[in-house]
């Protein structure tokens, strides 16, 4: 009789558990890295938001002072809220012509410079005395400075700084002196029209 031939054992089927560990290991790093991706996201859209909504409350702010709708109570280092646009954590701060802005403090409480290079090159160009032409023709006009604060996200930034040059009496209203000026313009201008009212009216009697 002949002898019967076994096939050889075959391998068992199905991960070792060295390989089920580095599969997992590689799966909870991509998660992860997903994770932080899509929270990293997250901060920027509301960071973006945030800065965007900023820059329109400042700009209506800044259209307002423009309009001399400040006049009466603008002063430089005035801050606030945006409470009443319904925007209770965004705050404002406000400076006048040379100056500065309070510097910012950080979470850890370390103070740091809030003026980026443009301020200090535009203050260290209003510290020339020697340019006159400059000096006369930014005369009428005041610098003003707002500074806008908003939520923190992340690392990004909370702040935002608006500049714009406005028409002196436009942020202060007239002086005192031109109002003088005025008034009397217009006395000049009535007394001037009164004698010749008067000999029309002479004339027209002789006629």
């Amino acid at each position: 009789m002949r002898p019967t031939l076994r096939p050889a054992a075959t391998a068992r089927a199905g991960f070792t558990l060295a390989e089920a560990a580095v599969t997992i290991a590689i799966v909870a790093v991509v998660l992860t890295v997903m994770l932080q991706g899509l929270e990293g996201a997250k901060f920027s859209a509301a960071h973006n938001r945030a800065r965007k909504t900023a820059f329109e409350l400042g700009s209506e702010m800044i259209g307002m002072i423009s309009a001399g709708l400040w006049q009466e109570e603008i002063e430089s280092g005035l801050t606030g809220s945006f409470a009443e646009q319904d925007e209770p954590d965004f705050y404002w701060e406000l400076a006048l012509g040379e100056d500065a802005l309070a510097e910012a403090t950080d979470d850890d409480g370390t103070e740091r410079p809030f003026d980026n290079y443009a301020a200090r090159r535009d203050w260290e160009d209003s510290q020339d005395d020697d340019d006159e032409e400059d000096e006369e023709s930014t005369e009428p006009f005041e610098k003003v400075k707002l500074r806008v604060s908003y939520p923190k996200f992340s690392d990004y930034p909370q702040e935002l700084v608006l500049e714009r040059w406005i028409r002196w009496e436009q942020v202060y209203g007239l002086s005192e002196e031109d109002l003088l000026a005025e008034e009397q313009a217009g006395e000049a201008g009535t007394g001037a029209g009164a004698p010749a009212g008067g000999q029309n009216s002479l004339d027209g009697g002789g006629r």
